[in-house]
């Protein structure tokens, strides 16, 4: 396993307060600068995670050991890098059924979703949603649930996850956090890499430690340091 990349925390539109003999930033100049070295770490995630694809249709299920740890920020930018970084379709999947949030980062519907097509047998063309990025389609949950483990477990969601691949490059998939819930450990089975988001200087040690114990290890590619 490799640590596949740095993310930095960005607030727009905020400035981070001055320490020590830190020069002092216009909130204009803090703000270039954030975005600008975010941007590129986004995209030396993407050259890795391109890399370890070989070219093939790749899913990624994105989580982290504890809840609060910027999993559906990083999981939206990471889409978005690479669908305007490439020439290729990928889509996001909200599989945080306990907490899901894509929905609301993109401005579209939480129905219907992945709980009406394991549920209500809906055809996936109905849920797969535009978003306003080009190359970028979304799917959304469905919807909370109290029976997400009954949900992510069956065999429907990883038909689910390999026919998306007939037609999107990279599918990027948001899971709730691992200590949380079972959830994500029975999706990271279901995909080719796992990516774990750990808050730096924040996360405890032996608590990312429990966690990656708990995921298929085989899958897991990586470690997202946020901070």
């Amino acid at each position: 396993m490799s640590n596949v990349g740095f993310i930095a925390s960005f607030f727009s539109g905020r400035m981070r307060k001055s320490l020590g003999s830190v020069i002092k930033l216009s909130a204009a100049d803090e703000e270039v600068r954030n975005r600008a070295k975010t941007d590129t770490q986004y995209r030396r995630l993407i050259s890795n995670i391109a890399h370890i694809s070989g070219g093939q249709p790749y899913s990624i299920a994105i989580t982290s050991a504890l809840s609060g740890e910027g999993v559906t920020t990083i999981t939206a930018n990471l889409a978005i890098t690479l669908a305007r970084s490439i020439d290729k379709n990928v889509v996001l999947v909200d599989l945080n059924l306990i907490n899901p949030k894509v929905h609301e980062s993109f401005n579209v519907g939480d129905k219907p979703g992945v709980k009406q097509i394991v549920e209500e047998n809906f055809d996936l063309s109905l849920a797969v949603q535009s978003s306003n990025i080009s190359n970028l389609k979304i799917i959304a949950s469905g919807g909370k649930t109290e029976h997400s483990a009954k949900i992510l477990s069956s065999e429907k969601i990883k038909k689910l996850i390999e026919d998306l691949k007939n037609d999107f490059s990279y599918i990027i998939i948001d899971c709730s956090s691992i200590l949380a819930s079972m959830d994500a450990t029975f999706i990271t089975p279901f995909v080719d890499g796992t990516l774990i988001v750990v808050r730096s200087n924040i996360t405890p040690r032996n608590e990312v430690i429990d966690a990656m114990e708990r995921i298929n290890r085989d899958t897991t590619i990586g470690v997202i340091l946020n901070g």
